[in-house]
């Protein structure tokens, strides 16, 4: 596999982990509607936004691998080694720990306060 299929393997991956993970957490969301309406409103917009996300990165992974990575060579491109593969796996990490850290605190901010 090139570069490019693995970035985009990774970002679909990525967006059905993102997509799963908020709609899981939509039945809490459901409650502050009835608590807080500026919080629904806010929540709204966080939904709206974090659907475009993940249709934008499941829908077009080829296209954003190309933006993120230099273009292809017209060779075949060799069996990734472990650097390579380290180093697009240690960011992939690093993004994923950010989004469970970042969905936690918005769930302490907004929903655990009531």
């Amino acid at each position: 596999m090139s570069p490019h299929q693995i970035i985009a393997v990774a970002m679909r991956l990525f967006a059905a982990w993102l997509g799963i993970y908020v709609l899981r957490t939509l039945p809490q969301f459901y409650f502050a509607r009835h608590s807080d309406t500026p919080g629904f409103l806010f929540v709204l917009v966080f939904f709206i936004l974090t659907g475009g996300v993940v249709l934008a990165l499941g829908f077009f992974p080829r296209t954003i691998a190309g933006k993120l990575l230099s273009p292809p060579n017209v060779d075949p491109a060799p069996s990734a080694s472990r650097a390579i593969r380290l180093a697009m796996g240690s960011p992939l990490i690093g993004l994923w720990r950010r989004s469970r850290v970042t969905v936690t605190r918005f769930n302490f901010t907004f929903v655990a306060r009531r």
